[in-house]
């Protein structure tokens, strides 16, 4: 009869995303569950746990830098802002949130706008001089906006000046 390997509990599976998202490494998790880091892992990215890239470091008092992102988030700060904060680019921040958005499953609205040509153009040339594409240049910076209630600063700002 081959060999299969062992099935995974309720218990284990709870073991697993606790230190998993407490920042314990997939060594230290397999050797506590009796099984081989390569199958924590598998089983993590199963259980659609947050991917990680080396060793994961605490960031501001949270296990992990996206531990970090997903509890400011919550907390109402802009995405900038937590780029500032944690040291990292918005765009980080962005693919952060956007894998919280995928693993909580949330629903979201979705709007599509049409700018004119020199408007687009301007976003165009300054999402390239930064190196990414202009629909995540809009988003982060309407995400800015919304998240730091900034439409009176800057509707108001341009009706003075027309005045």
């Amino acid at each position: 009869m081959p060999w299969e390997p062992p099935s995974w509990t309720d218990d284990d599976c709870a073991i697993l995303r606790e230190r998993w998202m407490a920042g314990h490494s997939a060594e230290d998790i397999a050797g506590q569950l009796g099984r081989t880091a390569c199958a924590v892992r598998h089983k993590a990215r199963k259980l659609r746990l947050p991917t990680r890239r080396g060793h994961v470091k605490p960031a501001l008092g949270y296990p992990s830098r996206h531990a970090a992102i997903v509890a400011l988030s919550r907390k109402g700060y802009s995405g900038v802002r937590i780029a500032r904060m944690l040291g990292c680019t918005p765009e980080a921040v962005y693919w952060a949130r956007s894998e919280e958005k995928r693993n909580t499953l949330a629903a979201g609205r979705q709007y599509t706008v049409a700018l004119p040509g020199q408007q687009a153009a301007a976003l165009e040339h300054e999402a390239n001089r930064r190196g990414i594409k202009a629909e995540l240049l809009a988003q982060m910076l309407l995400e800015a906006v919304a998240s730091d209630t900034l439409f009176g600063a800057i509707l108001d700002a341009g009706e003075e000046e027309a005045a």
